[in-house]
């Protein structure tokens, strides 16, 4: 079942908080963030939080149109909050 808005804004609070309690999870951090470099710093921490071995990250759409790739039945998406609008609202993302 795909992240609900609560539940990823609990995830992204307590990603906020666990990245810098040690120098291991500040690095694990970083080299996520390193291969996800064009999403925002909210994002890496999500993608961090679910995917934390994420080699490439993009919408769904991306990975079957520009890429032909299929994404397997039953797979999960990486929850990322989208603050951009009035509203928050969730989008989704697939990760290799």
């Amino acid at each position: 079942m795909a992240i609900k808005y609560l539940e990823a804004e609990e995830l992204r609070k307590s990603a906020r908080k666990n990245i810098t309690r040690t120098p291991d999870n500040w690095m694990q951090f970083l080299r996520t963030a390193s291969n996800t470099y064009k999403y925002s710093y909210s994002d890496q921490l999500m993608i961090a939080a679910q995917f934390p071995n994420a080699t490439a990250v993009a919408p769904f759409d991306v990975w079957s149109d520009r890429f032909g790739r299929k994404i397997k039945a039953g797979e999960k998406g990486i929850g990322l909050i989208d603050d951009s609008g009035t509203y928050p609202k969730m989008k989704f993302s697939a990760g290799k």
